[in-house]
């Protein structure tokens, strides 16, 4: 008899890693990175100017379809922090200017 994962489960592990995109994703996907030291260096900075300049919360997308945003436990990266990941991008360390530079240059 096959071992079946219950969906939740399987969710949970699929929306662990980053590289997964779920139905619904923008075309960009931006992972902000919220553990200890990007934390410590801004990230929730980072995240009230996203959500601002997007319009969105974590979790959502832009209507346009452009923009994702979702909060990562760790992007193994904290020589960049406080970073994001767009797509499979990092950039970092970021501020609220360099991160409007940043999303402002996407085409």
């Amino acid at each position: 008899m096959k071992d079946q994962s219950p969906p939740a489960k399987v969710k949970g592990a699929a929306s662990f890693y980053t590289h997964y995109r779920g139905p619904g994703d923008g075309k960009y996907v931006i992972h902000i990175c919220c553990t200890l030291p990007c934390a410590l260096r801004g990230s929730a900075t980072l995240l009230e100017a996203l959500t601002r300049k997007l319009g969105i919360g974590v979790g959502q997308t832009t209507p346009d379809g452009r923009f994702t945003l979702k909060k990562a436990e760790c992007l193994a990266a904290c020589d960049l922090a406080p970073m994001i990941a767009v797509n499979d991008t990092y950039h970092g360390p970021l501020t609220p200017e360099s991160l409007d530079a940043l999303l402002d240059g996407l085409p």
